[in-house]
């Protein structure tokens, strides 16, 4: 003999056992693949919401710096793939719907 254990003719995987194991390797991939979208996701947000807040928070210390009224405009933007129209925004000249005077605000 030649010292093997199995019997004859039952050597290696079977197909069945193979494609479980390539199953399972695709489950796990795509759990991490979605774990690792969802935290990028999360970062550049997080980030894109720390270079606003360091930009205005620029814009006021130096507008207030030089005694300058500082309006600001938040236009939402359209999701990508969106076909509906853009909301209705406040006017230039206003930082809200609510404008200090009317005659200025067209």
């Amino acid at each position: 003999m030649n010292g093997s254990t199995h019997a004859p003719g039952q050597r290696g995987f079977t197909l069945i056992e193979m494609l479980l194991v390539i199953l399972l390797i695709g489950v796990m991939v795509g759990i991490g693949t979605f774990a690792i979208n969802s935290a990028w996701q999360r970062f550049r947000l997080e980030s894109t919401a720390g270079n606003v807040r360091t930009f205005v928070q620029q814009t006021f210390t130096s507008m207030n710096s030089e005694g300058a009224p500082v309006f600001l405009r938040l236009v939402p933007a359209r999701r990508a793939g969106s076909r509906s129209p853009r909301p209705p925004t406040a006017p230039a000249c206003c930082a809200s719907w609510s404008c200090p005077s009317s005659s200025t605000c067209r």
